[in-house]
């Protein structure tokens, strides 16, 4: 069986959507200073590195984190390749049949940004149009990913494919390193951090294929 790591290593180095904090890692305990254990304190946004978003994250009184049944972070996802250069249209995805999928990963040139630019935030990276975003809340999905830290453009002031799929309970994996990744269908496991009450968290996410 392949076992294929989609999930970015978290560091003080990770980039992260402007405005959010970066994960710091502090030793409070450690070998060399003659201390009897390692012990490290962390401090991070929950939308650091690859994670998920809840629909709480933007819809009002909508499901947190914890809230969501485990079922829909594991099973069957679909990794679909898209090349367009600047966003994820309807017409990119009208010629594939996503009908019976429930989980779908999104694989573009974003993968590429992770050994290229690892430790910076790109502007121009590609994300899900609004009208692509519109037919995907019209399928009985679980789960969209995309290979960014964001589903929406940078530029973004309404956020429309974070509230068009998100007040669907479609969950949002956002960070996905996909590089190595070949187009297909895959088990998945996605598993967020189990804190309660939160709209997000880091994730570890695993493909696997036999």
């Amino acid at each position: 069986m392949e076992i294929i790591d989609c999930s970015i290593p978290l560091s003080a180095k990770t980039p992260v959507f402007p405005g959010d904090e970066s994960f710091s890692l502090n030793r409070v305990a450690e070998f060399s200073a003659r201390d009897d254990v390692e012990l490290s304190h962390f401090s991070a946004s929950t939308h650091s590195g690859t994670h998920i978003d809840a629909p709480a994250h933007f819809i009002p009184g909508g499901k947190k984190l914890n809230e969501i049944p485990i079922e829909r972070l594991v099973g069957k996802v679909r990794v679909v390749e898209i090349f367009d250069s600047e966003c994820i249209t309807l017409d990119s995805l009208q010629k594939y049949d996503l009908q019976n999928s429930r989980r779908i990963f999104f694989k573009t040139r974003n993968s590429q940004l992770w050994h290229t630019h690892p430790h910076e935030f790109i502007q121009d990276f590609v994300y899900l149009g609004e009208d692509a975003a519109r037919y995907l809340a019209g399928l009985e999905l679980f789960m969209v990913g995309i290979d960014y830290l964001s589903i929406d453009s940078a530029e973004s002031e309404n956020y429309p494919a974070h509230i068009l799929l998100l007040e669907k309970e479609i969950l949002i994996v956002e960070g996905l390193n996909l590089s190595e990744v070949s187009t297909g269908t895959y088990d998945l496991v996605c598993a967020p951090l189990k804190i309660e009450n939160a709209e997000a968290a880091p994730a570890r996410v695993l493909l696997l294929k036999n």
